[in-house]
């Protein structure tokens, strides 16, 4: 069976048939994919539906497209934000994609002490994030934001529950919650400073297993343990 490409759009469509304008979507359906008339395909907005439609024309102003059917969307009930401390890019890239992929709404890059590289392009972020979404079948887009100091994302989420992952931490049972926020930090691990910051703040300490992770694969680990365990 052929696969049938995803399309993240702008606005979810309320006519049939309807043309898709968008420049870099027509360009992936028309020049990369090089998809044909009555080939089919899935078209989404931000946290629509899935709408399953047939290609009828492509043509220089855009693609006409008929909706077959409408397919309703799932999204985890759980509302979780990761703060994670910036870590090379390519490494902090796959995060992105696979927090994505797993269920994460919010992502927030964290500068650290013992932060390295304190600089993102955001803009691409939310591109690797979009495509991972189109893939993984999710309709929520995913919000990146801009870096923050541990201290702000800690007075920024104060009134939200918050778990955060160091090694010597608690191990981590099935938690329940609507909306929650957890904190993985550098490959050095949290400094002291911080530490005793987290302590302020009352957020309890939990670990990922008895082995020690590196910042991605800890970000991986605490995102699934959240969402799905």
């Amino acid at each position: 069976m052929k696969k049938i490409h995803r399309f993240l759009i702008s606005e979810a469509p309320n006519t049939s048939p309807f043309v898709l304008e968008d420049k870099e979507t027509v360009h992936l359906i028309k020049n990369v994919l090089k998809l044909k008339s009555k080939e089919a395909c899935i078209v989404f907005a931000d946290g629509s539906d899935d709408y399953l439609c047939d290609i009828l024309e492509i043509n220089k102003k855009g693609i006409s497209l008929e909706i077959k059917k409408q397919i309703k969307n799932k999204e985890s009930k759980k509302v979780l934000t990761a703060c994670i401390s910036i870590v090379k890019k390519d490494n902090f890239e796959l995060i992105v994609q696979k927090l994505t992929e797993l269920g994460v709404q919010a992502i927030v890059p964290i500068i650290s002490d013992r932060t390295v590289k304190q600089s993102l392009r955001i803009d691409r972020l939310q591109k690797i994030s979009d495509e991972a979404l189109e893939q993984s079948g999710r309709s929520k887009r995913v919000i990146i934001n801009e870096p923050l100091s541990l201290k702000n994302a800690l007075e920024k989420f104060k009134n939200i529950k918050q778990y955060y992952f160091d090694m010597g931490g608690e191990k981590l049972s099935e938690q329940k919650f609507d909306t929650a926020v957890f904190y993985i930090g550098p490959e050095g691990g949290w400094s002291e400073e911080e530490i005793l910051l987290f302590e302020q703040n009352k957020i309890k300490k939990y670990k990922l297993g008895d082995t020690i992770l590196r910042a991605e694969t800890a970000t991986i680990a605490g995102a699934y343990n959240l969402l799905w365990i």
